[in-house]
Protein backbone atom coordinates (compact mmCIF):
# COMPACT_ATOMS: atom_id res chain seq x y z
CA UNK A 1 0.00 0.00 0.00
CA UNK A 2 0.98 3.67 -0.44
CA UNK A 3 1.79 6.21 2.16
CA UNK A 4 -1.61 7.65 1.69
CA UNK A 5 -3.88 5.63 4.12
CA UNK A 6 -6.69 3.40 2.83
CA UNK A 7 -10.10 5.30 2.36
CA UNK A 8 -13.33 2.92 3.18
CA UNK A 9 -14.37 2.84 -0.31
CA UNK A 10 -10.65 1.42 -1.63
CA UNK A 11 -11.26 -1.66 0.63
CA UNK A 12 -14.38 -2.43 -0.41
CA UNK A 13 -15.31 -5.04 -3.35
CA UNK A 14 -15.00 -3.11 -6.82
CA UNK A 15 -17.64 -4.14 -9.70
CA UNK A 16 -15.63 -6.92 -11.71
CA UNK A 17 -14.21 -5.33 -15.29
CA UNK A 18 -15.47 -7.48 -18.39
CA UNK A 19 -18.80 -8.50 -16.95
CA UNK A 20 -19.58 -11.02 -20.05
CA UNK A 21 -16.12 -13.01 -19.75
CA UNK A 22 -15.48 -15.73 -17.22
CA UNK A 23 -13.75 -14.20 -13.86
CA UNK A 24 -12.10 -16.65 -11.23
CA UNK A 25 -11.97 -14.55 -7.73
CA UNK A 26 -8.56 -15.09 -6.35
CA UNK A 27 -8.24 -14.51 -2.30
CA UNK A 28 -5.12 -14.29 -0.81
CA UNK A 29 -5.62 -14.68 3.35
CA UNK A 30 -1.48 -13.76 4.17
CA UNK A 31 0.50 -13.76 7.67
CA UNK A 32 1.23 -10.40 8.84
CA UNK A 33 2.42 -11.47 12.63
CA UNK A 34 5.88 -10.27 14.45
CA UNK A 35 7.78 -13.37 13.00
CA UNK A 36 7.02 -12.02 9.70
CA UNK A 37 9.33 -9.42 10.23
CA UNK A 38 12.55 -11.29 11.36
CA UNK A 39 15.12 -13.26 8.92
CA UNK A 40 16.57 -15.74 10.89
CA UNK A 41 19.50 -16.12 8.26
CA UNK A 42 19.75 -12.00 8.25
CA UNK A 43 18.73 -11.84 4.67
CA UNK A 44 15.19 -9.46 3.76
CA UNK A 45 12.32 -10.15 6.38
CA UNK A 46 9.63 -12.08 5.45
CA UNK A 47 7.44 -9.54 5.26
CA UNK A 48 9.47 -7.78 2.49
CA UNK A 49 10.00 -10.49 0.10
CA UNK A 50 5.63 -11.08 0.47
CA UNK A 51 5.21 -7.45 -0.28
CA UNK A 52 7.79 -7.85 -3.24
CA UNK A 53 6.31 -10.67 -4.76
CA UNK A 54 2.86 -9.63 -4.44
CA UNK A 55 3.57 -6.75 -6.10
CA UNK A 56 5.70 -8.48 -8.76
CA UNK A 57 2.86 -11.02 -9.74
CA UNK A 58 0.56 -8.31 -10.21
CA UNK A 59 2.65 -6.21 -12.48
CA UNK A 60 3.18 -9.30 -14.46
CA UNK A 61 -0.72 -10.00 -14.58
CA UNK A 62 -1.42 -6.53 -15.21
CA UNK A 63 0.83 -6.77 -18.57
CA UNK A 64 -1.26 -9.11 -19.80
CA UNK A 65 -4.84 -7.34 -21.23
CA UNK A 66 -6.53 -10.12 -21.39
CA UNK A 67 -5.68 -11.66 -17.88
CA UNK A 68 -6.21 -8.24 -16.56
CA UNK A 69 -9.95 -7.66 -15.92
CA UNK A 70 -10.51 -10.98 -15.31
CA UNK A 71 -8.81 -12.69 -12.35
CA UNK A 72 -10.01 -10.25 -9.14
CA UNK A 73 -8.09 -10.18 -6.19
CA UNK A 74 -8.44 -9.79 -2.91
CA UNK A 75 -6.23 -10.04 0.06
CA UNK A 76 -6.76 -10.26 3.87
CA UNK A 77 -4.27 -10.39 6.51
CA UNK A 78 -3.80 -12.38 9.93
CA UNK A 79 -1.73 -12.62 13.17
CA UNK A 80 -2.83 -10.26 16.03
CA UNK A 81 -6.88 -10.35 16.37
CA UNK A 82 -9.37 -7.29 15.69
CA UNK A 83 -7.22 -6.39 12.35
CA UNK A 84 -9.20 -4.23 9.88
CA UNK A 85 -10.20 -6.93 6.75
CA UNK A 86 -10.02 -7.05 4.18
CA UNK A 87 -6.75 -5.19 3.10
CA UNK A 88 -7.86 -5.08 -0.45
CA UNK A 89 -11.87 -6.00 -1.21
CA UNK A 90 -12.11 -7.98 -4.64
CA UNK A 91 -10.52 -5.38 -7.46
CA UNK A 92 -9.34 -6.70 -11.28
CA UNK A 93 -5.65 -7.01 -11.45
CA UNK A 94 -5.99 -3.89 -13.64
CA UNK A 95 -7.31 -1.83 -10.78
CA UNK A 96 -5.34 -2.86 -7.99
CA UNK A 97 -2.53 -1.51 -10.13
CA UNK A 98 -3.98 1.64 -10.80
CA UNK A 99 -6.14 2.34 -7.81
CA UNK A 100 -4.21 0.94 -5.22
CA UNK A 101 -0.59 1.14 -6.50
CA UNK A 102 1.71 -0.67 -4.53
CA UNK A 103 1.00 -2.92 -1.63
CA UNK A 104 2.41 -2.74 1.29
CA UNK A 105 1.72 -5.02 4.36
CA UNK A 106 3.25 -4.51 7.77
CA UNK A 107 3.75 -7.06 10.60
CA UNK A 108 2.60 -6.63 13.78
CA UNK A 109 2.91 -8.33 17.11
CA UNK A 110 3.53 -12.15 17.49
CA UNK A 111 0.37 -13.51 17.37
CA UNK A 112 -1.08 -15.87 14.46
CA UNK A 113 -5.09 -16.01 15.18
CA UNK A 114 -6.06 -17.02 11.56
CA UNK A 115 -9.73 -18.30 12.14
CA UNK A 116 -11.83 -16.10 12.07
CA UNK A 117 -10.34 -14.21 9.50
CA UNK A 118 -10.53 -17.27 7.32
CA UNK A 119 -14.22 -17.54 7.45
CA UNK A 120 -14.45 -13.86 6.77
CA UNK A 121 -13.05 -14.52 2.94
CA UNK A 122 -14.62 -17.85 2.83
CA UNK A 123 -17.95 -16.01 2.81
CA UNK A 124 -16.42 -13.11 0.54
CA UNK A 125 -15.35 -15.31 -1.90
CA UNK A 126 -18.09 -17.39 -2.18
CA UNK A 127 -20.02 -14.11 -2.14
CA UNK A 128 -18.03 -12.77 -4.91
CA UNK A 129 -18.10 -16.27 -7.21
CA UNK A 130 -21.71 -16.53 -6.89
CA UNK A 131 -21.75 -12.60 -8.43
CA UNK A 132 -20.22 -13.75 -12.01
CA UNK A 133 -22.51 -14.65 -14.54
CA UNK A 134 -19.66 -17.44 -15.65
CA UNK A 135 -16.98 -18.28 -12.97
CA UNK A 136 -13.90 -20.81 -12.57
CA UNK A 137 -14.02 -22.11 -9.27
CA UNK A 138 -12.14 -19.56 -7.15
CA UNK A 139 -9.30 -19.76 -5.13
CA UNK A 140 -7.77 -19.19 -1.13
CA UNK A 141 -4.44 -19.53 -1.00
CA UNK A 142 -3.02 -19.15 2.83
CA UNK A 143 0.42 -18.13 3.38
CA UNK A 144 2.02 -18.75 6.74
CA UNK A 145 5.33 -18.72 8.37
CA UNK A 146 4.56 -19.84 12.15
CA UNK A 147 1.65 -22.30 13.79
CA UNK A 148 -1.65 -20.65 14.31
CA UNK A 149 -3.05 -19.52 18.07
CA UNK A 150 -6.38 -20.47 17.41
CA UNK A 151 -7.95 -23.19 19.90
CA UNK A 152 -7.96 -26.66 17.93
CA UNK A 153 -11.82 -26.19 18.05
CA UNK A 154 -11.85 -22.89 16.40
CA UNK A 155 -9.41 -24.76 13.48
CA UNK A 156 -11.86 -27.29 13.09
CA UNK A 157 -14.82 -25.42 12.76
CA UNK A 158 -12.94 -23.14 10.13
CA UNK A 159 -11.70 -26.47 8.53
CA UNK A 160 -14.67 -27.89 8.21
CA UNK A 161 -16.56 -24.98 6.11
CA UNK A 162 -13.20 -25.33 3.53
CA UNK A 163 -13.74 -28.79 3.51
CA UNK A 164 -17.24 -28.63 2.47
CA UNK A 165 -16.48 -25.71 0.17
CA UNK A 166 -14.04 -28.62 -1.65
CA UNK A 167 -16.43 -31.54 -1.17
CA UNK A 168 -19.06 -29.20 -2.83
CA UNK A 169 -16.48 -28.16 -6.17
CA UNK A 170 -16.97 -24.38 -4.95
CA UNK A 171 -13.33 -23.83 -4.22
CA UNK A 172 -10.07 -24.41 -4.30
CA UNK A 173 -7.46 -24.07 -1.42
CA UNK A 174 -3.49 -24.02 -1.06
CA UNK A 175 -1.68 -23.63 1.77
CA UNK A 176 1.92 -23.03 1.79
CA UNK A 177 4.38 -22.49 5.00
CA UNK A 178 7.78 -21.52 5.78
CA UNK A 179 8.80 -23.86 8.43
CA UNK A 180 9.96 -23.28 11.72
CA UNK A 181 13.29 -25.16 12.97
CA UNK A 182 12.17 -27.78 14.59
CA UNK A 183 10.22 -31.18 13.22
CA UNK A 184 7.70 -30.53 16.08
CA UNK A 185 6.90 -27.33 15.35
CA UNK A 186 7.14 -28.23 11.61
CA UNK A 187 4.53 -30.89 12.06
CA UNK A 188 1.95 -29.10 13.67
CA UNK A 189 2.32 -26.38 11.20
CA UNK A 190 1.51 -29.02 8.47
CA UNK A 191 -1.39 -30.31 10.50
CA UNK A 192 -3.07 -27.48 11.55
CA UNK A 193 -2.85 -26.85 7.66
CA UNK A 194 -4.00 -29.92 6.53
CA UNK A 195 -7.50 -28.90 8.93
CA UNK A 196 -8.76 -26.78 5.76
CA UNK A 197 -8.62 -29.71 2.62
CA UNK A 198 -9.82 -32.97 2.21
CA UNK A 199 -7.77 -35.34 3.22
CA UNK A 200 -6.77 -37.23 0.41
CA UNK A 201 -5.82 -33.90 -1.44
CA UNK A 202 -3.49 -33.20 1.49
CA UNK A 203 -0.44 -33.99 -0.01
CA UNK A 204 -0.85 -31.39 -3.02
CA UNK A 205 -3.04 -28.75 -1.55
CA UNK A 206 -0.04 -28.12 1.79
CA UNK A 207 3.28 -27.26 0.68
CA UNK A 208 6.33 -26.85 3.08
CA UNK A 209 8.30 -23.79 1.00
CA UNK A 210 11.23 -24.27 2.73
CA UNK A 211 12.05 -21.02 3.31
CA UNK A 212 10.95 -16.94 3.04
CA UNK A 213 13.27 -16.93 0.28
CA UNK A 214 10.94 -18.89 -1.90
CA UNK A 215 8.07 -16.62 -1.25
CA UNK A 216 9.46 -14.83 -5.27
CA UNK A 217 8.91 -18.49 -6.48
CA UNK A 218 5.51 -19.05 -4.91
CA UNK A 219 3.64 -15.87 -5.79
CA UNK A 220 5.24 -16.67 -9.26
CA UNK A 221 3.44 -20.25 -9.22
CA UNK A 222 0.14 -18.25 -8.70
CA UNK A 223 0.83 -15.95 -11.37
CA UNK A 224 1.20 -18.83 -13.98
CA UNK A 225 -1.96 -20.54 -12.51
CA UNK A 226 -4.48 -17.64 -12.64
CA UNK A 227 -2.94 -17.56 -16.51
CA UNK A 228 -3.40 -20.92 -17.12
CA UNK A 229 -6.97 -21.26 -15.55
CA UNK A 230 -7.99 -18.32 -17.47
CA UNK A 231 -6.79 -20.09 -20.50
CA UNK A 232 -9.13 -23.04 -20.19
CA UNK A 233 -13.10 -23.83 -20.50
CA UNK A 234 -14.33 -22.95 -16.61
CA UNK A 235 -16.05 -26.63 -17.28
CA UNK A 236 -12.35 -28.33 -17.47
CA UNK A 237 -9.96 -28.62 -15.27
CA UNK A 238 -6.83 -26.61 -16.19
CA UNK A 239 -4.05 -28.98 -15.38
CA UNK A 240 -2.07 -26.24 -13.20
CA UNK A 241 1.57 -26.97 -11.93
CA UNK A 242 1.82 -29.40 -9.11
CA UNK A 243 2.98 -26.98 -6.17
CA UNK A 244 4.48 -29.63 -4.55
CA UNK A 245 7.10 -30.13 -6.60
CA UNK A 246 8.04 -27.03 -7.04
CA UNK A 247 10.03 -26.55 -3.63
CA UNK A 248 12.07 -29.89 -3.29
Amino acid sequence: MSSSPWEQDMRMNRPERDANKAHVALTLVLDVSGSMSYSPTGGAAPIDLLNDSINEMVGKMNADSRLNTIVDLSIFTFGAPGKENPYIGFMSIVDVAKDVGTIRLEANDGYTYIADVLKEAIEATRERANSYRTAYKPWIVVISDGGFSDNPSALDEVGEMMKQRARDEKQNFFGFFVPEDTPQKIMQQRQQLEKFCLQEQAQIRVVDIKDAGNLPKLLEWIGRSMKKVSGTDPTQKAGIENPSEIFV
